[in-house]
């Protein structure tokens, strides 16, 4: 930073609030995806236990599913931050965000033409938070990208606080 306040990398001056920090635009479209995508893993959780819910009464089809759709974040993390590194970023967002959408629709259709089935909800719920999952390590990877040094831990908290509200939203949503 200069005399003047001023990081060297954008002659802008330094954000010292949640104001300013608000005011970066790239930080601002990083925290818009990442809501969209939190929101998706919410509502994809809860509308896979209801679909499931719905179409058994054999308990432990919900507890398969809850392990299922637990798995994506477990494995495929510290792939998709590799992969983070080695694409571009908003090219790895939109593939994944083309996934998520592509899934949730093939699961409708199922669902809408009577053709879903448990094990098919279960596949379709995995499916479903593979792109959320593969996300999350890009996100918080690009914070330190968008934000000076100053406000990082303000801009990571801020990352932080809003997935984890998007994604309770998500189950309301769903």
């Amino acid at each position: 930073m200069t005399a003047t306040g001023e990081t060297p990398h954008t002659g802008a001056a330094t954000p010292s609030s949640l104001g300013d920090l608000l005011g970066i635009r790239a930080f601002r479209q990083l925290l818009a995806a990442n809501i969209l995508s939190a929101i998706s893993f919410g509502t994809s959780r809860f509308v896979f236990v209801w679909l499931i819910g719905d179409l058994t009464d054999w308990n432990p089809a919900i507890a398969i599913l809850g392990i299922v759709i637990g798995l994506p974040p477990l494995v495929l993390s510290a792939w998709a931050g590799a992969l983070a590194d080695r694409m571009s970023p908003r090219r790895l967002a939109e593939m994944l965000f083309a996934l998520g959408a592509v899934v949730f629709a093939l699961s409708g259709v199922l669902v809408v033409t009577d053709a879903m089935t448990v094990p098919l909800a279960i596949a379709c719920g995995f499916a479903a938070t593979i792109a959320p999952a593969m996300l999350m390590p890009l996100m918080q990877a690009l914070i330190p990208t968008v934000t000076p040094p100053g406000v990082l831990m303000q801009a990571v908290a801020l990352q932080n606080l809003s997935m984890m509200v998007s994604t309770m939203g998500g189950i309301f949503l769903g």
